[in-house]
């Protein structure tokens, strides 16, 4: 079967698939917001009662980081929070973080026991954490505002524009200026406005974290 690698589809389906999921974020976010206003809390569940059997069916779809099985079942009765969603998604997660380790602390590629040894350590460590700690909008409000704004908007901008075949000085790009002015305002401003989310956002929760003494 031929592939039509082009372009032009290649831009298709990334604005259809940024759109759709935009859509749905303000489709869940905006609501929400309007619902709790200035006590929206940075996860907005927490937002919820404990006795809340919505509430409890979206959290059950989605909310905590319980990997296993086991876990699940013995956690459940715990925290009343666990999540069919993070059982998939937290192996791929280990598997990022695993090799990062391996890359970081040791030479070579990674041994079985290495193998074992750093899942274990992995593993224990986010388990323990989602044990004690109650509540983690602060840290997913601080990985919003930097990671989120870094990877979303700062980093696909500055790639475009490191990628282009003209000079970032567009007043130097002798017949093309008005050109390459025009096809790196967009980048830009995406940049812009990611460096402004990132500054605005973290400050945001630290002020916030600051005043509730957390």
């Amino acid at each position: 079967m031929t592939q039509d690698n082009t372009e032009r589809r290649w831009r298709k389906t990334s604005a259809i698939s940024i759109s759709l999921a935009t859509a749905l974020c303000c489709l869940l976010c905006i609501p929400g917001y309007m619902m709790f206003r200035g006590i929206t809390a940075g996860n907005l569940l927490n937002n919820f009662g404990a006795d809340d059997q919505v509430a409890n069916v979206t959290r059950l779809v989605y909310v905590s980081h319980f990997q296993c099985s086991a876990c699940l079942l013995v956690l459940m009765v715990v925290s009343r929070r666990f999540s069919l969603t993070m059982v998939l998604t937290y192996p791929m997660e280990m598997f990022v973080a695993r090799h990062t380790m391996n890359a970081l602390l040791f030479n070579g590629a990674i041994t079985d026991k290495r193998h074992y040894a750093i899942s274990l350590v992995l593993w224990g460590s986010s388990v323990l954490i989602a044990l004690v700690v109650e509540d983690l909008g602060f840290v997913l409000e601080l990985t919003g505002g930097v990671s989120g704004t870094y990877i979303g908007y700062i980093m696909p901008g500055m790639l475009y524009l490191r990628l282009a075949d003209y000079r970032l000085a567009f007043w130097k790009n002798k017949g093309r200026v008005w050109e390459t002015a025009r096809d790196m305002a967009a980048p830009v401003a995406v940049v812009v406005f990611g460096v402004y989310a990132c500054i605005n956002g973290t400050a945001l929760t630290l002020k916030d974290a600051i005043e509730e003494g957390f």
